[in-house]
């Protein structure tokens, strides 16, 4: 069974090389998909050895879905550009594409353990992420809204216990960053569905979100690195909360 690695970039230079040749350790093809990179990223992509499309953005939803049309086989394999598959999960893959799928499994789902200034978050099963990241395109469509997309499988989804390695902050500027920009697109998405938030509401979001994040996903264990993700985790939740609440004033100030 063949198996393309699909990933969408914008100004990935830092990553593209490394999650590439990560990817061609159990695929047979990679496809980068782009929006329009004005750094490195087409050259080292290529230097790896990956077919590099240029795609207007669409958004991510979109962009996910077109990864269908470019890619040459039915199954994919999609990383974003800052994860790396474990050298396990690569084992285990390439155990399913020695042995053969199943012809009823659609699509397998693994852990994703997120690093932070060194440390690992979320390396055991009661904390992590679990992510459909091997799909047969056939049977699969990307759907959500402007962040955190996600793919919906018509049929039988197996869990392979291993982990997808995820580097998403290099520095605690780059993820204030990130989470702002995640924020307002998240208010957008939430405006546009008629939700409103208020003094009360904003203070039970921010106080449960660091009781989640801090406490129930164990962060507390990790140290200064875990309270300070933590915080920045609350942090966007405020934020994201804050411009709905914005949104909905210039709203009500534009029809008095």
């Amino acid at each position: 069974m063949k198996i393309s690695g699909v990933i969408i970039t914008r100004n990935e230079e830092n990553h593209i090389f490394d999650v590439v040749k990560n990817l061609f350790k159990v695929c047979d093809e990679v496809v980068v998909v782009d929006s329009g990179s004005t750094d490195k990223t087409e050259e080292l992509a290529k230097k790896a050895g990956a077919k590099f499309v240029y795609n207007q953005w669409p958004g991510y939803v979109e962009q996910r879905n077109f990864c269908h049309t470019v890619s040459e086989n039915d199954w994919l394999l999609v990383l974003d550009a800052d994860e790396r598959l474990s050298k396990p999960l690569i084992e285990e893959i390439k155990k399913l594409k020695e042995n053969g799928f199943d012809e009823e499994i659609k699509g397998f789902e693994f852990f994703r353990n997120l690093y932070f200034l060194g440390k690992p978050f979320k390396n055991n099963r009661f904390t992590c992420e679990k992510k459909i990241r091997l799909y047969n395109k056939n049977f699969g469509k990307w759907v959500g809204g402007r962040v955190h997309e996600n793919i919906k499988i018509s049929g039988k989804v197996k869990t392979i216990p291993k982990f997808i390695d995820h580097y998403p902050y290099p520095s605690i500027e780059f993820a204030v960053e990130k989470l702002n920009k995640y924020a307002y697109l998240m208010a957008q998405d939430r405006f546009e569905k008629g939700k409103k938030i208020g003094l009360i509401g904003l203070n039970l979001k921010i106080f449960f979100t660091f009781l989640k994040k801090y406490i129930l996903d164990l962060k507390f264990l990790k140290g200064t690195a875990g309270f300070i993700l933590a915080k920045i985790e609350t942090n966007y939740t405020f934020l994201k909360y804050a411009k709905l609440y914005e949104l909905n004033k210039k709203k009500e100030k534009e029809n008095e």
